[in-house]
């Protein structure tokens, strides 16, 4: 959206709540029947009541918008008169009649039916009516551009959150726009993948409307080679999503033996999954052949909803860490520099979402561990094995900043409430964040970090952090934020090998941000689509579709 229609503001609030106060002032109540003021004095006053009805920031966020854009005009009408809506409401209401397309819903835009049925009433009718569809204006800004759900309640530290419209300017827009049509083409993110993701939408709503794709049905795994009916069905539910161009386009012959493309097309359907692409089809393939298009879609209008929170410009150079999808993006000129495996929290320590910038790093860091994994991960071992600590280069420290033999310790009588002491690993080898650490002070005490488990990259489900996201190849990683003719990737491994602790300031802090996308079109142009690993898609499928 363009920056002018934003301005800061504070948390969502739910949208029963401001319906309701919407009916308040454009109800019939709004102006006793004895008032005969012009249509001016109406809006006037009504205006004034919605700001003494106010009860959330988004309600006086509402009436502040209308005080503003009609006390800037005198409270001259737009949209409505009293012989119904003008040419520019009749044009604004139409435009808001195709917010499907947005993956909205339009009946969240549309008018009242006494207010469609009666182009009649005089001043005070056309008040409620000019009212109406300037609340209206405001709801859909606010909607298309900065999100819908009130999701701050269902878990803070999960989502982003940009800023709030401004809604004195979106009305502002919508009255002197010469062209609505292209205003109201402003309104949506500019958030890179987000058009890709709405035209993504009218393609599988097209697909549903015609059917969907079929299910594939239990059997044994199928794999290259294999003779029977499966391959046929296998090949009709992949022409259905695209997968496979339909025989009206490219004609080929159905075979009745798993080969050729079909594997191929397997192969590529598991990769956009984020499976192994492998082309067998297994538990998991045929689980993710068998999402219902319908939840696709809806997957798609949650990533769209996700984009509304999204930095409109994510800045050049950044760093993207998608969570859902496990990969790391380092972005410069616009095109991708770098990409790269990751892994993120497991289920129970679950790493958040929000941007930062990427100040420093620090070469063969040591490591001070948090208490909770110090009490919960680190001390169960240590019970079972004296020397654990040792072995992997664990120092123990006294609440007064004192080293301590771990000898000396009765590890038998800590736990949860009772642990005064703190445990730092040494650089090396063993140490749990690796040769380097990318650090951005944050409030969730996160950063990316170097790995000793190089193994687990291998895995397709790759949960198995406290929070903080570990990567693929450190080295390049640093070597791409440094930017400079002193560091590449190999003098980067050099200055490792010395073992020396050593901090490396970035000249430019590069932005960074952590998100959770379960659906995007990637730079190829391909649907992409992964599992919703930490649930969060339910949360926000519970905020947008079932009025919480």
């Amino acid at each position: 959206m363009k920056r002018s229609v934003r301005r800061r503001s504070g948390q969502r609030r739910p949208v029963a709540l401001w319906a309701a106060f919407c009916l308040f002032f454009v109800s019939a109540s709004l102006l006793p029947a004895s008032v005969r003021a012009d249509l001016s004095d109406a809006l006037r006053k009504g205006i004034d009541k919605s700001a003494h009805a106010a009860k959330t920031l988004r309600q006086a966020a509402f009436a502040e918008g209308l005080r503003s854009f009609y006390t800037a005009r005198g409270h001259a009408p737009v949209w409505a008169t009293g012989r119904g809506l003008t040419e520019r409401g009749r044009a604004v209401m139409r435009l808001l009649s195709l917010a499907a397309q947005e993956g909205l819903e339009p009946g969240d835009y549309a008018l009242a039916q006494e207010m469609r049925d009666t182009p009649t009433g005089g001043d005070e009718a056309a008040a409620r009516r000019e009212m109406a569809v300037a609340i209206l204006i405001m709801k859909y800004a606010a909607d298309v551009g900065d999100g819908r759900a009130y999701v701050r309640a269902l878990k803070p530290d999960l989502f982003v959150f940009k800023e709030y419209v401004n809604f004195a300017a979106a009305l502002r827009g919508a009255a002197a726009a010469r062209d609505i049509e292209a205003y109201f083409a402003t309104l949506p993110p500019a958030a890179p993948g987000y058009r890709a993701l709405r035209d993504l939408l009218a393609v599988y709503r097209k697909t549903a409307a015609s059917g969907g794709w079929p299910h594939i049905a239990d059997g044994p795994v199928l794999k290259p080679g294999a003779a029977g009916n499966a391959p046929a069905v296998l090949r009709h539910r992949l022409v259905r999503s695209g997968d496979i161009v339909s025989a009206q386009e490219a004609p080929v012959p159905v075979s009745g033996i798993y080969e050729g493309d079909l594997v191929d097309a397997v192969k590529a359907f598991q990769k956009r999954h984020g499976l192994a692409a492998d082309g067998i089809v297994g538990a998991r393939t045929r689980k993710a052949l068998n999402v219902p298009v319908d939840r696709r879609i809806r997957q798609i209008v949650l990533n769209m909803e996700r984009l509304r929170w999204t930095p409109d410009r994510l800045g050049d150079p950044h760093v993207e860490v998608n969570l859902a999808g496990f990969e790391l993006t380092a972005v410069r000129d616009g095109k991708i520099a770098l990409r790269m495996p990751v892994i993120i929290g497991k289920s129970y320590r679950e790493s958040p979402v929000f941007s930062d910038r990427i100040s420093y790093l620090v070469l063969n860091p040591d490591w001070s561990v948090p208490r909770i994994i110090a009490t919960q991960d680190i001390l169960p071992k240590i019970r079972q094995s004296p020397t654990y600590l040792s072995d992997n280069g664990f120092r123990v420290f006294a609440g007064t900043g004192a080293q301590l033999d771990p000898a000396t310790v009765d590890w038998s009588r800590l736990g949860d409430n009772h642990f005064p002491y703190r445990l730092q690993q040494a650089p090396g080898p063993r140490n749990a964040l690796g040769t380097i650490k990318f650090m951005f002070p944050n409030r969730f005490s996160v950063y990316l970090h170097d790995t000793p488990e190089r193994g687990l990259f291998a895995r397709e489900v790759r949960t198995f952090s406290s929070g903080c996201i570990r990567v693929a190849q450190p080295a390049e990683l640093a070597a791409f934020l440094l930017n400079s003719g002193e560091w590449d990737a190999g003098s980067v491994r050099r200055e490792i090998q010395t073992g020396k602790t050593r901090i490396v300031r970035i000249a430019r802090p590069v932005p960074i941000h952590l998100s959770y996308r379960t659906a995007w079109v990637d730079s190829g142009g391909t649907a992409q689509f992964r599992d919703d690993i930490y649930g969060r898609d339910v949360k926000l499928a519970a905020a947008l579709f079932s009025g919480n």
